[in-house]
C-alpha cells in the first residue's frame, strides 16, 4: 500500500521527499526552487543504485508515512486537549487525577489544565496542599506556573519551602511569571541544594541587575571544581554571564574570575 502511494506521486513530490530525508536536509529555499529537470536528476541518482536505490526509496516512503501519521496523531491529540479545556473547572478534578497517576496521559492533562487558565487554579491549589508525593506536587506546581495566575502567589511562596526540588523550581518560576519574585528570594535560592533552582536564581539576579548580587555570584563563578558538587561547577559560566549583565546594566566594572580558574 505504501509503495503504491509512492508510485502515484509526481516526480517533483518524490524528489522533495528524497531531499527532505538527506542527512543534512534541504538547503534553505531548495525545495521551493526545485524544477522538473532537477527532480528527474535526483530520481535518476536513486534509481541508478539498483536494488539499493529501491531499498532507499522504500525507507523514504516508510519514514514519510510515519511522519504524516505522527503529525496527524499530534493534531488529533491537541484537538482533544482543547475540547477538554473548554469544559472548564468541572473537568479539573479528573485531569488532576491523571497527573496523580503519573502515566502516559500526564502531559495532556497538564496542557488541558493550563489552557483552562484561572478556572483550574483553585483545584490545583487544593490538590497540591493535599498531595504527599513530591513528584506529583512538582507537576501540580509546574502546571500552576504555566497558568501564570497571581491567584497562585501564596502557593508559589509555600512551594519555595517544599522538600521536593521540582516543586521549588516550579514555584520560583511561577513567582517570576507573575512578576512576584524578589531579589531576596533569588539570593536565598542560590543556596538551594538543587542546581536547577540555583540556575533560575542566577538568571533572575542577572535580570534585576542589583549590585548586592555581585558577591554571591562571584563566589559561584570562582568555585573550584575539585572541591565542589557537579551542579556548582556547571553554574560557574552562567554566574559569569550574570555578572557581566549586572556590570553592563550598572555601568560598572566587575572582576571576572581568572581564565585559569574557569578552565579547571
Amino acid at each position: 500500500m505504501a509503495w503504491q502511494r509512492w508510485q502515484a506521486l509526481s516526480e517533483l513530490d518524490k524528489a522533495r521527499i528524497i531531499l527532505s530525508h538527506t542527512q543534512s536536509g534541504p538547503r534553505p529555499g531548495e525545495l521551493e526552487a526545485l524544477t522538473a529537470e532537477k527532480a528527474r536528476a535526483i530520481l535518476a541518482l536513486v534509481e541508478n543504485r539498483g536494488d539499493r536505490g529501491t531499498r532507499i526509496s522504500h525507507e523514504y516512503v516508510r519514514q514519510t508515512i510515519r511522519r504524516e501519521e505522527e503529525a496527524a496523531y499530534e493534531k488529533r491529540r491537541e484537538a482533544i486537549v482543547q475540547d477538554i479545556a473548554r469544559l472548564g473547572a468541572k473537568a479539573a478534578p479528573a485531569l488532576i487525577a491523571e497527573i496523580a497517576q503519573q502515566q502516559y496521559r500526564l502531559d495532556d492533562a497538564m496542557k488541558a489544565l493550563t489552557q483552562m487558565g484561572d478556572q483550574a487554579v483553585p483545584a490545583l491549589i487544593k490538590a497540591y496542599n493535599r498531595e504527599p508525593d513530591g513528584r506529583v506536587r512538582g507537576d501540580l506546581m509546574e502546571t500552576l506556573s504555566w497558568i501564570e495566575s497571581p491567584k497562585a502567589r501564596r502557593t508559589f511562596l509555600r512551594g519555595l519551602e517544599d522538600r521536593s526540588a521540582s516543586v521549588r523550581r516550579a514555584a520560583l518560576y511561577g513567582l517570576e511569571s507573575i512578576g512576584a519574585a524578589t531579589q531576596e528570594m533569588y539570593l536565598r535560592s542560590l543556596d538551594d541544594e538543587d542546581d536547577s533552582v540555583r540556575s533560575i536564581a542566577i538568571g533572575g539576579l542577572a535580570k534585576m541587575g542589583d549590585e548586592k548580587a555581585i558577591p554571591p555570584l562571584q563566589r559561584i563563578a570562582r568555585t573550584d571544581p575539585a572541591r565542589a558538587k557537579l551542579g556548582d561547577y556547571l553554574l560557574r559560566e552562567p554566574a559569569c554571564r550574570a555578572l557581566q549583565e549586572i556590570a553592563k546594566r550598572r555601568g560598572i566594572h566587575v572582576e571576572r574570575p581568572p581564565e585559569d580558574v574557569l578552565r579547571r
